[in-house]
């Protein structure tokens, strides 16, 4: 993710960030995102049981968004 935020911010040409966001490449980007924070916090909380984890990553991500349109 941090790899595509530096790429966006400093080496994306206009037409390139015209792309991106005509073909919403960087909902794709999020999404990938998203599948990882759940694999991760999976793995470290060690529960066998997925939905709270589902449901963390689920408000993060609203909030994320939320924050992304302020």
């Amino acid at each position: 993710m941090l790899g595509w935020e530096t790429y966006i911010i400093f080496f994306a040409s206009r037409s390139a960030l015209h792309a991106i966001t005509t073909f919403n490449v960087d909902k794709a980007i999020h999404i990938i995102g998203g599948v990882f924070l759940a694999g991760v916090l999976f793995l470290v909380s060690g529960r066998r049981d997925f939905r709270p984890v589902i449901m963390a990553v689920l408000v993060a991500s609203i909030l994320w968004e939320g924050a992304e349109r302020l």
